[in-house]
Formats: C-alpha cells, sequence, structure tokens
C-alpha cells in the first residue's frame, strides 16, 4: 500500500512539473510574442537589427549589379514611354531655348553620368561628362556612410545649374558640389554632402541641400535616437566656399515645431522605413526681390524648404532663422516648391506608392499643384485630364517658363516634357537605354537662347 502510495505521489509530482513546464513555456511564449509586438511599436531591440538587415537584403536583391559594377541599375527603370530624344516639338507653342539635362547616358562603349545642353529638336550642342571617381578618387568624408554615394553606380547628379561663360555647379548625390568649366575641368569642388539642389540666388551665390551626420545624442534634439542625419541649408560663394550653414533641425526646434519629428514614421506603400532619415530635404529656394511684392507674408531673403519625409513644405526667415509659414497636408512626398511671380507656390506632388511601382493605382499619379500660401487653397494645375497622367515615385522638378509653359522631369522614368496651360505637350524628351529600359533625366531646366553659345571655347 506504502509503495502504491508513493507511485502515486511521483506521478502526480511528474505531472506537476509538466504542467508547471507548460504554463512557464507558454508565458515565455506570450511574453516573447507579447516583447516582439512591443518590439515593432516602440522600435525596441532587435527590431531595428532586423529591420535593416531585411532592408539592406532587399536593397542588394535589387541592386546588386550596381554594387558589383556590373551595370547602373538603381539608374534605370522599365520603359513607359516609346522613342529617344525629342519626340514631340511644336515650335509654335514652345518656349525657346535650349534645355539642360541631369541624366546618365550610354555611349557605344560605356556609360556615364553627367550634362547635356540640347536644342530643341533634341541636338547636342554640348555635354559636360562626369566621373565621380576622378573628382574625389577617394571618398572625402570619415561619416557612418564612408564609402557609399562615391562612383558612378551609386551617386548621380541630382541638382545643377548653368553659370555664364559654360560653367555648370552640380551636386554628385551626397558626395559634393562640383564647379566645372566647359572643357570638364573641376574650378573648385566642396566635400560637405550636399544634395537634391543648387538654387542661384541674386544675389551671386548658391543655396544646395546638405547632411552631415549626428552620432552622439545631443541635447539640441530632444527624443531623437542618435545616430541620425541633420539636413543644412548651404549658401556657397562663386568660388566654393561656404557662407551661411543652416541646421534645418535648429530651425525645427527652436520654432517650436519638434511635434513634427514624431507625428508619422509610416511609408507609403511601404511601412515604417529606417529612423535616421527622417527629414530628407530635397529643396532649398530664396525669395528673390524681383518676386517678393506678390508674397505679403513673407519678405525678400526668406527661404523656401521641402522636407519629404514629413510631407512638409517650409518658409524661414532668413534673417531670424524661425520658421514663419508650413503647409503638410496636401502633398505625399513632395518635390521641389517655387515661388511664382503671381504670388503663389507650386509644388511637384509626387504621391509616392513604394519604392517599386510603375503605375501608380492607389493615388492616382504625380501632379503639379499650386498653393495660395494665405489661404493654403489648393489647384491641381496638371494633368488636367486623364490621359495625361504622369509619374515619378521619387525625384522630380518642374520649371515656369516664361511664355506660361511649365517644364517638368518625370526624373524616374528618364522623360522630360514641356506642356502647356491647357496641359498639351508640346516638347518631350525621352533618355532611352535599351528596348525596355530608360535611364533618369533627374533634371531639365530651360535656358535662354544665348546660352546656346557655350562651347570648349568658353574654356578657362
Amino acid at each position: 500500500m506504502g509503495d502504491q502510495s508513493e507511485g502515486n505521489e511521483e506521478k502526480e509530482s511528474r505531472t506537476g512539473e509538466r504542467i508547471a513546464f507548460v504554463l512557464f513555456f507558454i508565458s515565455c511564449m506570450a511574453l516573447a510574442f507579447g516583447y516582439g509586438t512591443a518590439a515593432v511599436r516602440f522600435d525596441w531591440f532587435p527590431y531595428n537589427i532586423l529591420r535593416d538587415a531585411a532592408k539592406a537584403g532587399a536593397d542588394w536583391s535589387k541592386n546588386w549589379k550596381a554594387y558589383t559594377k556590373t551595370e547602373p541599375v538603381k539608374h534605370l527603370r522599365p520603359a513607359k514611354y516609346e522613342g529617344q530624344g525629342v519626340t514631340v516639338y511644336d515650335k509654335d507653342k514652345s518656349q525657346p531655348g535650349a534645355t539642360l539635362l541631369a541624366g546618365v547616358w550610354k555611349g557605344a562603349d560605356d556609360w556615364h553620368l553627367g550634362l547635356r545642353l540640347v536644342g530643341p529638336k533634341g541636338n547636342l550642342i554640348h555635354e559636360w561628362p562626369v566621373n565621380p571617381k576622378e573628382i574625389w578618387p577617394v571618398s572625402p568624408h570619415s561619416d557612418l556612410e564612408k564609402g557609399g554615394w562615391s562612383d558612378k553606380y551609386t551617386t548621380h547628379i541630382h541638382g545643377a545649374t548653368l553659370v555664364s561663360g559654360g560653367d555648370v555647379i552640380f551636386n554628385l548625390e551626397y558626395l559634393g558640389l562640383v564647379r566645372m568649366n566647359a572643357c570638364g575641368k573641376v574650378v573648385w569642388k566642396l566635400p560637405s554632402r550636399t544634395h537634391h539642389v543648387v538654387y542661384p540666388s541674386g544675389d551671386g551665390t548658391f543655396w544646395v541641400a546638405g547632411r552631415r551626420w549626428i552620432e552622439q545624442k545631443t541635447d539640441r534634439h530632444p527624443g531623437l535616437i542618435s545616430p541620425y542625419t541633420e539636413e543644412t541649408l548651404l549658401q556657397v560663394s562663386k568660388d566654393g566656399k561656404v557662407l551661411r550653414d543652416i541646421s534645418v533641425l535648429d530651425v525645427i526646434y527652436e520654432s517650436g515645431h519638434e511635434g513634427l519629428m514624431f507625428a508619422s514614421k509610416y511609408e507609403p506603400g511601404i511601412g515604417t522605413g529606417s529612423d535616421n532619415d527622417f527629414m530628407h530635404l530635397n529643396d532649398v529656394e530664396v525669395l528673390e526681390e524681383s518676386m517678393a511684392d506678390a508674397f505679403p507674408l513673407f519678405r525678400v531673403g526668406d527661404i523656401m524648404i521641402s522636407l519629404r519625409n514629413i510631407n512638409a513644405v517650409m518658409v524661414i526667415d532668413g534673417k531670424k532663422g524661425h520658421i514663419k509659414w508650413s503647409i503638410t497636408h496636401p502633398f505625399i512626398r513632395q518635390h521641389d516648391p517655387d515661388f511664382t511671380k503671381d504670388g503663389f507656390i507650386t509644388v511637384f506632388d509626387n504621391r509616392r506608392e513604394g519604392f517599386n511601382t510603375v503605375e501608380p493605382q492607389e493615388f492616382g499619379g504625380s501632379r503639379i499643384i499650386k498653393i495660395n500660401p494665405a489661404t493654403k487653397e489648393v489647384t491641381k494645375l496638371y494633368p488636367k485630364k486623364p490621359e495625361q497622367k504622369f509619374f515619378s515615385n521619387v525625384l522630380g522638378k518642374h520649371q515656369h517658363l516664361a511664355n506660361g509653359n511649365m517644364l517638368l522631369s518625370e526624373a524616374e522614368f528618364g522623360r522630360a516634357l514641356e506642356v502647356t496651360r491647357s496641359g498639351e505637350i508640346v516638347w518631350s524628351y525621352i533618355n532611352r537605354w535599351d528596348e525596355t529600359r530608360t535611364a533618369f533625366v533627374e533634371q531639365a531646366t530651360r535656358y535662354p537662347a544665348q546660352f546656346a553659345q557655350v562651347s570648349k571655347s568658353s574654356c578657362r
């Protein structure tokens, strides 16, 4: 009887141990699930590591040919349009002049980054081939992106302007700012992580977007977790000297707008993205004296910027450095806000739908919108009709021409197009790569006819 009692007790003990183990296991699973859910929600360890690893893996899967120096796939997209070069030209309706194109250009044996000045019919007037490795054989940067953005497969020309005498000033994206003469000789170079825009101001200086890494926590930006990128506004002299260096984060915090930094981390069509590029400055423009009377809310020298990743356009007091006007609601991952002579602000509204989108479905494609600064009323300028739909998931610029037309850079899909006020296309250029793909046209800018006199004789 005693042996049976002891056996029962032993069985009960083992059963209790099993139940305890099962309960412990369930508790661990529940705890792990709860922590995993919270890690995703609040970005706890190790979610950020796994997220960045997955992002890097997806990037390699998509762009391995660029990283192995096989093909510039980062600069190529599926062809959406027929033809090559100028495919539409209406002489009577198009704005006269020469067009500066920034892009990726394919030759008979090789390809290169560069700027091309073309005539109305697409004839090549002049070209500035650009080899990043000849300009900076070794990256001048030692930050967390050391070695990145350093060759023609990974960087590109993003932001450029043509100046008198045949010189061009351009950004090699996140590598540096360069001034090059008509013979392709580098006049000067600025080893700063400049990007997106080169704005020629009326005072003879140039404004560009810059970026630097904040690797240690700073009291200047409460709530931000290092490392992260700090966007800057750089005013540069004609000989390449930095005259002003304005931190966009400092402007936002000192203006009491720091809530924008924590409004959302959601990327349309993608989900939660990386934290270190939460603003993504992509334009800077200064209100010139010639337009100031049309903008009673602003004054000469005020600075307009675009922050893509928080869907914001702001105007900063050019002297005091605080935000005096902002808008966040009418666009999605926008680019290139411009002051217009009639007192409006126009914006290239990308309406992004995920990095790999070719034919937009959710938001209907990109558009150019006009904003009344006083009322914030929004009007769509282009497209006018469904059949005029265009789309650039990333990049994109627009220019208002003297005859009332607009010149658009549908950058991602290799097209520049000039449209009338009614939406008619009167000039179009396609940067064909091969039968199935086009190459980026990051920028198209129309210049008066006298700029077509650029030649090698312009070299100094």
